[in-house]
């Protein structure tokens, strides 16, 4: 390895065998840390992707991980997506990039190339618009993107935005001005905390090619979360700089023996250090011949008397321990025995010996009571029995562990109705306990076992109505609980065909 750094690369690198920037600015999908927090905001993304026909916004501030987040849901891409990726800077340019998608000719408009798809592409295919920085859309833009999602078949465009919160704020406001009847869903990125900003720094080392304990004390980890307010994109830069700033006190600390070694005038005070350590040490020898036979001698005495005495307790402490067990069926022999003058005379001799007789007594009058504490015990006992056996045959969680209606009931009813869809999981059980939790009325629940990404996944809906503006009003009239996962409508027919597919 040479000893000069790479140009452009910081110098610890060598310091710590790395073989690349861990913390380096931009996007590297090696870097990618798939924390248990972020997973769930993808697998949140894609749902409401596949599920949701309101527009979804990303927010987040600079540093957030939008971008990150944005880049490994374009890697978990669903076959029946036909992807439209763009900047929120080429928003001019939405008609072309359409075009390049679908693969005609440019020149036509937004609502045209969409009409031309929907016509020529297979009903289960869904066009998926992406766009990264939407903050920096032009309000011309913004409102062309929004105006889309009053197409005939506007079910089948999903738009996902990724940006900060004043694009949120912008497309909300366009919905309402527009009196659109899709609706603005908004997931917002998390922060690290400073446990996840420990992993989050060690995985990073680790790729980079580090292999050993933290360079990072707890107090630095702490410093780093609370400045950086958890966002990825900040904790690289502070981890970058705290890496530097121990490569250059590492290398100050190795020059130091060096300079030491090359003055001119280090000689003259070893000399002198060491004359004033060889008086220290005659003195001292001095002071400890002087005075040792005398203290010596006379403090000797004592402490062998002080020795002696405390042995002397315990022996008898314990002797009178071995000979009085206290044991209470051989009432008789105890009374005697504490009544003998032999046990009399060591208890005037030695005061501690005087704990060890008297207390166990009191108990050898009853030997007959435990009888019949035996029987109102075994009274009690039934009658607690008897007590506690009615609500066993409550047969009260069975009710709401089912709801009453599944795949069948939903296959049913009207496609052209509306339901709201309150949540997605992969746990059966989540879905019942859900239910029970918020107290939602059993015979205006329903659920169906769909797939997503190749496992079960179990979606909770509530309600039917009979179109979607009735939906959205719906939601008022759910408990407050539920109304802040906000609960989005969805079609029946989209039901029913997520049902077909696993069928």
């Amino acid at each position: 390895m040479s000893n000069s750094a790479t140009p452009g690369q910081p110098e610890y690198l060598q310091a710590w065998s790395l073989r690349r920037h861990p913390f380096a600015e931009g996007l590297d999908a090696q870097f990618f840390y798939a924390g248990s927090t972020l997973m769930q905001r993808l697998d949140l993304l894609t749902h409401l992707v596949q599920f949701s026909e309101s527009i979804v916004v990303v927010s987040g501030p600079p540093g957030s991980g939008k971008s990150t987040l944005l880049e490994q849901f374009l890697g978990h891409i669903n076959p029946h997506w036909t992807v439209c990726q763009m900047d929120g800077k080429q928003g001019d340019k939405l008609a072309d990039q359409l075009a390049k998608t679908i693969g005609v000719e440019p020149g036509e408009d937004e609502r045209t190339l969409l009409t031309r798809w929907v016509a020529q592409s297979d009903p289960a295919q869904q066009m998926i618009i992406v766009l990264d920085d939407a903050d920096k859309l032009d309000e011309s833009a913004c409102r062309r993107l929004c105006e889309l999602t009053d197409l005939t078949d506007g079910d089948r465009l999903r738009i996902v935005l990724f940006g900060t919160a004043s694009a949120l704020d912008r497309v909300r406001t366009l919905l309402e001005q527009l009196t659109n009847k899709h609706t603005c869903q908004a997931l917002e990125l998390p922060k690290l905390t400073e446990e996840e900003t420990a992993s989050y720094l060690m995985y990073r080392l680790a790729v980079a090619g580090y292999s050993g304990e933290s360079p990072f004390t707890p107090t630095e980890v702490r410093a780093i979360c609370k400045s950086a307010d958890g966002r990825p994109g900040q904790i690289n830069r502070l981890a970058h700089e705290s890496l530097v700033e121990h490569h250059m006190r590492a290398k100050i600390k190795k020059r130091a023996p060096v300079q030491r070694s090359r003055k001119k005038n280090a000689t003259p005070l070893w000399v002198g250090a060491s004359l004033v350590i060889v008086a220290l040490a005659g003195y001292l020898g001095w002071q400890r011949i002087a005075p040792t036979e005398v203290p010596y001698s006379n403090s000797t005495p004592p402490e062998f008397a002080l020795v002696e005495q405390p042995l002397a307790l315990p022996e008898n402490v314990i002797d009178d321990g071995a000979k009085t067990p206290a044991r209470p069926p051989q009432s008789g022999q105890q009374r005697t025995e504490a009544a003998s003058p032999d046990i009399d005379k060591p208890v005037a001799d030695n005061p501690v010996a005087t704990v060890t007789p008297v207390i166990t007594p009191p108990i050898i009058d009853a030997p007959s009571k435990p009888a019949e504490a035996s029987e109102t015990g075994t009274r009690l006992a039934a009658d607690t029995t008897s007590v506690v056996a009615p609500p066993s045959s409550q047969p009260v969680p069975t009710l709401v562990a089912e709801p009453p209606h599944r795949e069948n009931w939903l296959l049913q009813q009207p496609p052209g109705t509306f339901t709201l869809q309150l949540l997605g999981s992969r746990d059966q059980a989540s879905i019942a306990d859900y239910i029970r939790r918020n107290a939602l009325e059993p015979e205006k629940t329903a659920w169906y076992r769909g797939r997503y990404r190749g496992s079960d996944w179990y979606v909770l809906l509530y309600g039917n109505y009979p179109d979607k503006v009735a939906a959205l009003a719906a939601r008022s009239t759910l408990p407050a609980k539920v109304q802040k996962a906000k609960p989005w409508p969805r079609s029946l027919k989209s039901v029913q065909d997520s049902i077909r597919e696993v069928q």
